[in-house]
């Protein structure tokens, strides 16, 4: 009896523990990341960006991407809100628009919603983005940079290189 009861609290713990796994719900995107660069050329900088969205899901989902925090007044996206079939893949385009140079840092929000039902899934996109003054001392284009500073130092090298030439031919002459 003890057995009978034991096996059948053992089938409903495993039946708990495993309906949940069948019944998944998912939400991905991809480039969860976004690291940007910019110099001001004028009076706002505009940046063309986007995240890619997938629904791994077999039915369909409600998308709803919204920028948040610092982005909530410069992010204007193309497609707030749309329906996701099964299986499909959507890049989703925003535009930045900066008007001062500094370190913006914030999430652009994508949520994940199952159509006719409560579940809701959001995964966030982190967007940074340092934008520095055209006439700054440190420009984004650090390998002209390295060129320059390798050319002056290679200069150096050789002008150091030919006093110590010119040195020892006059010394030799002295000794003759």
């Amino acid at each position: 009896m003890k057995t009978r009861v034991l096996s059948k609290n053992l089938i409903v713990v495993l039946l708990i523990l495993v309906i949940p796994l069948v019944c998944s719900f998912t939400a991905t995107i991809s480039n969860p990341r976004m690291v940007l660069y910019e110099n001001m050329t004028g009076e706002v900088v505009t940046i063309e960006n986007s995240v890619i969205v997938v629904n791994d899901n077999e039915n369909e989902v409600i998308i709803s991407v919204t920028p948040t925090g610092i982005w909530e007044d410069k992010v204007e996206v193309h497609e707030k809100n749309f329906i996701l079939k099964e299986e499909e893949v959507r890049e989703v385009f925003y535009t930045i628009t900066i008007d001062k140079a500094g370190a913006y840092q914030g999430d652009i929000l994508v949520t994940f919603e199952e159509e006719g039902s409560k579940n809701k899934l959001s995964l966030a996109q982190e967007l940074e983005i340092s934008v520095k003054e055209k006439n700054s001392s440190i420009t984004g284009n650090s390998i002209l940079d390295f060129d320059k500073v390798s050319g002056m130092l290679g200069i150096s090298i050789f002008l150091i290189l030919g006093i110590i030439i010119l040195i020892a031919i006059k010394s030799k002459r002295k000794k003759k």
